[in-house]
């Protein structure tokens, strides 16, 4: 076999062996982000601040310039980290643009755990501490426990928006006398001086004379 025939036939082998590998490859090396730079935080509106995921439930408020970096950086390392169990996850609020700058509010999701009285009834309570109100579809208003009131107020919220609720006739009550009765959260509604009741799901306006 001639001399260059076998140099083509050996590279050609090479390159073979070489496909599984290169098919494993990442499609994009990451390197670490620094996130004490400000560039991962500079915006101009509300809408250009997201956040990423990190190990172990962990976030990180970003810009959505940089967004993937970070997030691709942390997917590719989240593997090699060892996390409590059971994980407690963070949550996010209020994620604005404040002064050229991404801010957010981050804190521990409640952990709620199964088999306790706060995982079988979503209103219950020890004292009037622990009650609060979340607004449903067309203002009705929903009593319970305020580890649950964050979570359900922004479901209730992002339904509206995709929704476009437009409620004919809103319940305009207001909570009073918000209350621990018999360890569940209890309270009346009353109706403002300007609109009465007329109905389970009817509130119309009072005439004036």
């Amino acid at each position: 076999m001639p001399a260059f025939m076998l140099r083509f036939f050996v590279l050609t082998l090479l390159v073979f062996a070489a496909l599984p590998a290169l098919a494993d490859a990442p499609k994009k090396l990451y390197s670490t982000p620094d996130l004490t730079d400000k560039r991962y935080y500079m915006c101009r509106h509300d809408s250009d601040c997201v956040t990423a995921q990190l190990p172990c439930g962990r976030l990180v408020v970003t810009n959505s310039y940089l967004h993937d970096d970070v997030q691709g950086w942390f997917n590719f390392i989240g593997p090699k980290y060892k996390c409590e169990s059971p994980v407690r996850k963070q949550q996010a609020k209020n994620i604005a643009c404040t002064e050229n700058k991404c801010t957010a509010d981050i804190s521990l999701v409640p952990n709620i755990m199964p088999d306790t009285p706060e995982a079988k009834n979503t209103a219950y309570c020890k004292t009037v501490d622990d009650c609060a109100v979340v607004e449903g579809n067309c203002h009705a208003k929903m009593l319970v426990n305020k580890i649950y009131k964050d979570k359900l107020q922004a479901d209730y919220d992002h339904l509206r928006d995709v929704n476009k609720e437009n409620c004919l006739y809103p319940d305009n009550r207001t909570v009073v006398n918000l209350r621990c009765e018999a360890n569940t959260c209890k309270s009346e509604l009353e109706i403002p001086d300007e609109t009465y009741w007329d109905g389970p799901m009817k509130i119309k306006e009072r005439k004036s004379k």
